[in-house]
């Protein structure tokens, strides 16, 4: 079973969630609680404010990677969506790759 860490970024970079911006994606609380239906703990209200970073940072961690905007109202740090991003274009390459060559693989040893 995936995170809802997992599951959030997937969504946000999936475009399934939030809105673009020039700085980013921002998600609303709102937003949140409705593509999460199946959350019925209290994690539902606590996961956006608990991942966000401290005032006075600027940095995305592992736990932390969001802006507080204002009261409900979040934006996703850039790495995040970099990192995240990157890996989906490397996963769409190697996928096309084995689907043109056949191979799973690439190899780089000599014969």
């Amino acid at each position: 079973m995936m995170t809802i860490k997992k599951r959030f970024i997937d969504a946000i970079n999936r475009g399934e969630l939030g809105t673009p911006d020039s700085f980013g994606v921002l998600v609303t609380q709102k937003e949140f609680l409705a593509y999460f239906p199946d959350i019925t703990s209290q994690y539902r209200t606590a996961f956006l404010p608990g991942a966000t970073i401290e005032k006075g940072r600027t940095r995305a961690t592992c736990a932390r990677y969001l802006f507080r905007i204002k009261k409900g109202v979040y934006r996703v740090h850039n790495d995040v969506l970099d990192a995240k991003t990157e890996q989906a274009n490397i996963g769409d390459f190697y996928r096309l790759l084995h689907k043109v060559t056949g191979k799973p693989r690439l190899s780089l040893s000599k014969k």
